[in-house]
C-alpha cells in the first residue's frame, strides 16, 4: 500500500514539501497530454462518475465529508471507513548495511491518490476509503470487506456503469507464481473483484515497485496482474519504466528513484526543490504532512490514479464501461515498447469513432 513497499518508504521518506503553483506545471501532466491549464481532456470531466480509492487516510473516523481547495477547485472527498485497521507499524527491515530504520507515517498516501484522480477527473465524485492504516499496512479480511460493501451500495444506488476502483496496493506475488496455490483470502480479493468487473466497475491497480534497473521487470502484484484489472505501471520522465516498477498493462508516471551501489532503485523525493515542477524524482499531489498542502512522492501507487481519472473521463463521455480498458490500452503512446497512457489521444479516440 506504500509508494515502494508494504510497510511504508522508510528507505527514502516522504518526499519534499512542494509549492502549490508547481502542481499543473509538473511534466507528469504533460507526458499524459493533460497541460499546465488541465486543458487535452476534452468536453469531458468525470461528471456521473464515482471513483473509489481503496487507501489510506489523514481525516479522522468521525468525518463523513472532506472539503480540500486546491489547484483545481474545490475537491470534495466522501469518506469511508473499515473496521480498524492493524495500528503496529511494520518490522523495520535491515538495508545492505545491517542497519534498520522507523517506518514512516504515510497517511496521506490515499489522498496524494485522489488529488491525481481529482486533477485529471475534476467532477468526478471520489470516494476515499480507508482499508490501511497510516503505515501503508492492512489486511485483506479488511480490503474484501470494504470492496463488497462499496460494491453492494453503488448496486443498490443504480449500479456500477459509471464507477471506477482505484488500488494503489498490492501483495506480491511468489516468484514461481504460476505453480503457487492461491491461499483462502487471495481467493476472495478475486471473487470480490470479479464481482465489481461482473457489474460493470472499471478496476485499476498499481503494478508494484520491486523491480531492479538492471533486470527484467517483475510480473505485477496482485490485484492488477488478473485480466479484467487494469494493470499500471510507473513510467520516468524520460519516459521509460521507472527503475523500481514492475511490469504493467500501460503505464503512467510515477516517477524515478537513485541507484544504490546495489542496484536497488531508491526514492529520492526529498531531494527535489519545492518550486521545481520538473524534478524527475517526484509527482507533486495533496498532502496534509506539509507546510504548503502539496508533496513531491514516488511510486506505481500514483501512476494507477491518473489511469484511474482517464477511466473516469471516458466513463463520463458515455462510453461503455467494458469498452474503457480496451480504449486506454489503444490510445496509450508507445515510446520503444513501453506504453504510456495519453488522455489527449484517448479522448481523440471517442471523437474517431476509435474507442466505441
Amino acid at each position: 500500500g506504500s509508494p515502494f513497499e508494504v510497510g511504508g518508504s522508510s528507505t527514502g521518506g516522504l518526499g519534499a514539501d512542494a509549492e502549490p503553483g508547481a502542481f499543473w506545471q509538473q511534466w507528469a501532466f504533460e507526458q499524459i497530454g493533460l497541460y499546465g491549464d488541465g486543458s487535452g481532456r476534452g468536453e469531458w470531466n468525470g461528471k456521473g462518475v464515482t471513483v473509489a480509492v481503496f487507501d489510506t487516510s489523514p481525516f479522522r473516523s468521525d468525518q463523513s465529508v472532506a472539503s480540500i481547495s486546491d489547484q483545481n477547485g474545490s475537491l470534495d472527498l466522501a469518506l469511508s471507513f473499515t473496521a480498524p485497521v492493524n495500528a503496529l507499524p511494520p518490522n523495520p527491515a535491515p538495508d545492505a548495511s545491517g542497519a534498520t530504520t522507523s517506518p514512516v507515517n504515510v497517511a496521506d498516501h490515499g489522498l496524494f491518490a485522489a488529488g491525481l484522480v481529482h486533477a485529471v477527473a475534476p467532477a468526478s465524485q471520489i470516494h476515499l476509503i480507508r482499508v490501511l492504516n497510516e503505515y501503508g499496512c492492512g489486511d485483506l479480511w479488511t480490503l474484501n470487506k470494504a470492496i463488497n460493501t462499496f460494491v453492494a451500495q453503488q448496486a443498490r444506488r443504480g449500479g456500477l456503469d459509471n464507477a471506477v476502483l482505484n488500488l494503489s496496493l498490492g501483495v506480491h506475488q511468489p516468484r514461481d507464481h504460476a505453480k503457487a496455490g492461491w491461499p483462502p483470502q487471495i481467493v476472495s480479493l478475486h471473487e470480490a473483484l470479479l464481482n465489481a468487473a461482473g457489474r460493470g466497475a472499471v478496476i485499476v491497480a498499481a503494478s508494484g515497485n520491486d523491480s531492479y534497473a538492471s533486470l527484467d521487470a517483475r510480473p505485477m502484484q496482485l490485484p492488477a496482474d488478473w485480466p479484467y484489472v487494469v494493470g499500471v505501471a510507473a513510467s520516468n520522465q524520460t519516459p521509460a519504466r521507472a527503475c523500481y516498477s514492475n511490469k504493467g498493462d500501460v503505464a503512467a508516471p510515477g516517477a524515478d528513484g537513485r541507484l544504490s551501489d546495489k542496484d536497488a532503485c531508491q526514492p529520492r523525493a526529498n531531494e527535489c526543490a519545492a518550486d521545481d515542477a520538473t524534478c524527475p524524482l517526484g509527482l507533486i499531489s495533496l498532502a496534509t504532512q506539509s507546510r504548503t498542502g502539496y508533496r513531491f512522492w514516488v511510486g506505481t501507487s500514483f501512476a494507477a490514479p491518473l489511469v484511474s481519472g482517464q477511466a473516469a473521463l471516458l466513463l463520463s463521455s458515455g462510453l461503455p464501461s467494458a469498452a474503457v480498458p480496451r480504449c486506454i490500452r489503444s490510445t496509450a503512446v508507445d515510446h520503444a515498447g513501453f506504453s504510456v497512457v495519453n488522455v489527449e489521444a484517448s479522448v481523440r479516440g471517442l471523437g474517431a469513432g476509435s474507442c466505441r
